[in-house]
């Protein structure tokens, strides 16, 4: 188990530029991360809140296969959008 830190955050680097933060690169940071480290092992992928949008999103565009997916301080998107309405 490896709990990393989102780019910008505690000790990890800290790219230039808003577009360095946009969701597809966030997104690949995770699939970077578990292509590195699952070596074929089932994949749980946890997430607490702003870590938990990109978890919805990397779930939900199903890139890369995950046994399960834990999410902490955050709604799902659906019930978030009903509930901003």
């Amino acid at each position: 188990m490896w709990v990393p830190n989102l780019r910008g955050y505690g000790q990890s680097s800290r790219p230039k530029g808003v577009e360095a933060y946009s969701l597809p690169k966030l997104i690949a940071d995770v699939a970077g991360l578990i292509d590195a480290g699952a070596n074929g092992r089932a994949v749980t992928l946890m997430a607490h809140d702003w870590g938990a949008i990109i978890a919805w999103a990397f779930a939900a565009d199903k890139v890369r296969p995950l046994d399960k997916l834990v999410i902490m301080n955050v709604p799902h998107p659906a019930r978030m959008a009903e509930g901003l309405n």
